[in-house]
Formats: structure tokens, sequence, C-alpha cells
């Protein structure tokens, strides 16, 4: 284990196939939502839950750069599994709201405000009206969101994130998964890009 908290403990299916799997894996193929060239030569994914701080610290913060530095130029294909880790409030009401945002092709815009404007609903006894409202904000047709949010027709793609993050054995959030090696926390723009030189020269 380096200082920076990057460890090789699994393969994951789709990063590694036909590999031989460690003890903790989880075919992740159809989960989450990617960016970034599909034939990149490192994958990243991302277990995060809407209600973590340091998730929003890190949406905030670094993926802005990682985007910029590493996305847009092709290297890194990046994958976000938005699961509920059950120690956050209202962090199922946001993942249900980011799921309804996809339907309408508006995860990644969901996701930067949820997190942008966390503090908005991640307290409110119920924030339905305020995710709502973010819906509206993005210029999503909101009597479908409403409809979505309430009927719930994407539990399914929830529940199994979860079950993903269960079999991994992912007890905190941001968990990322670099082309299999796991790395946890909101780690700065300068580890990063001492993880993906790590990986990239086969380290």
């Amino acid at each position: 284990m380096t200082r920076f908290l990057l460890t090789l403990v699994l393969a994951v299916a789709f990063v590694a196939p036909g590999a031989r799997a460690a003890a903790q894996t989880a075919n992740v193929q159809s989960l989450g939502y990617d960016k970034g060239n599909p034939s990149a030569p490192i994958v990243i994914v991302e277990f995060g839950d809407f209600g973590c701080s340091a998730c929003a610290q890190f949406a905030r913060e670094t993926l802005g750069a990682i985007q910029r530095e590493f996305i847009s130029t092709g290297m890194v294909r990046w994958k976000y599994v938005p699961f509920i880790l059950g120690s956050f409030p209202n962090s199922g009401a946001a993942t249900r709201a980011a799921e309804c945002a996809a339907e309408q092709d508006a995860f990644w815009s969901m996701h930067d405000m949820l997190y942008e404007r966390q503090k908005e609903w991640n307290r409110l006894r119920n924030p339905r009206e305020v995710l709502e409202s973010f819906a509206t904000d993005m210029g999503l047709d909101r009597t479908r969101f409403r409809k979505c949010y309430q009927d719930d027709p994407r539990r399914g793609r929830i529940e199994d994130n979860n079950t993903a993050a269960k079999d991994l054995l992912i007890r905190g959030t941001p968990t990322f998964f670099v082309n299999g090696r796991r790395a946890v926390g909101a780690l700065p723009i300068t580890e990063w890009r001492r993880i993906i030189a790590l990986v990239a020269g086969g380290g």
C-alpha cells in the first residue's frame, strides 16, 4: 500500500476481462454512468453516495481537473456508480433524482447539481420539492421527472449498484477502482496524477 491508499485488491470484470478474479469481484459493465473514450487504457470506477460530503468535495474540487487532463484527452474512461451507503440523510432520494434525470439524458448535470448544492437538500425532512426544483433549473420536463420520482421505476438499477458495492466490501465513500486497484477518499489532483501515472506505467 502506498501512502495515497492505492491497493491492488480485485479484478473488475469489464476492466480485466478473462483475468483471474480476486476474492471480491463485481461485474460493473452495466452499472452506473460513463464518460470518456470507451477504448481508454485506464478505466476508473467511482462508487459514490450523493449524501457524502467527501464525495461532494471530490466532485467540486478534483473531478473537473481529471476531466480536463485525463478524460478529455482519451487516457481515462470514467464510470460513476451511485449507491446508498446508508450513513447519510436523503441519499436515497438524491440517487432516485439522479436516475430520473438520467431518464432524460441528464445524469451528469444532476450529478453536478446534487453535489454543488448538497446543503440545500441533505438535511430536509422531505427533499422532493427541492430535487424537483433542480430538475426545473436544469431544463428538464418537471412533470415527467415528478412521475419518475414518485413511481421509482429505476429502483432496480440502484439495488444492483448497492449489491455491487456490498460485494466489493465498500465501507466508505468515495471509493475508486483504477484498472482494478482500489483508492479511497477525496484525493487531490496531485495524488490522482501519481495514481494514473503509476497505472499507465504498469506499476
